[in-house]
C-alpha cells in the first residue's frame, strides 16, 4: 500500500506572466496534466493565474516521475519570478514539509492545519 501523503501546491502570479511561463512550459505542463489527471488546474483571477495541484491520498516520492516534474515546475517558475507554495502532509505525526517561492514573496494560500481526532 505505502505511505500516502496529502499534498496541495500552486504556481500562481501575475496574469501576463504567468501566461508567458505557461506558453514556454507547455510540454512539461501538459505531461504534468497527464500525470495528476483529475488533480491539477489552472485557474484564472482578474490579475493573477494559479496552476493548483491538490492531492489528497498520494504516494509522494522524490524519486516518482511525475514528483520531479512537479518539483521541476516549482523550480522554473521560481526561476522566472513567479511565486509558488506547496505543502505536503505525511502519515506521521510531524511530517510536514512546507516550501515556497524565494524570488518572490509568497501570498500564504496554503496553510498546514492539523487537528486531533478520537477513534472510539
Amino acid at each position: 500500500m505505502g505511505y500516502r501523503s496529502e499534498v496541495k501546491s500552486i504556481v500562481y502570479g501575475d496574469k501576463d506572466l504567468m501566461d508567458e511561463f505557461i506558453k514556454e512550459n507547455t510540454d512539461l505542463i501538459e505531461a504534468l496534466e497527464d500525470d495528476f489527471a483529475g488533480h491539477i488546474e489552472n485557474i484564472e483571477k482578474p490579475v493573477e493565474t494559479f496552476i493548483y495541484l491538490n492531492l489528497d491520498y498520494a504516494k509522494w516520492y522524490e524519486s516518482y516521475s511525475d514528483v520531479s516534474r512537479w518539483h521541476n515546475i516549482l523550480k522554473l517558475a521560481d526561476d522566472a519570478g513567479l511565486k509558488f507554495e506547496f505543502v505536503r502532509v505525511g502519515e506521521e505525526n510531524g511530517d510536514i514539509e512546507y516550501k515556497h517561492s524565494n524570488k518572490a514573496a509568497c501570498d500564504y494560500f496554503l496553510i498546514a492545519v492539523t487537528t486531533i481526532e478520537c477513534n472510539l
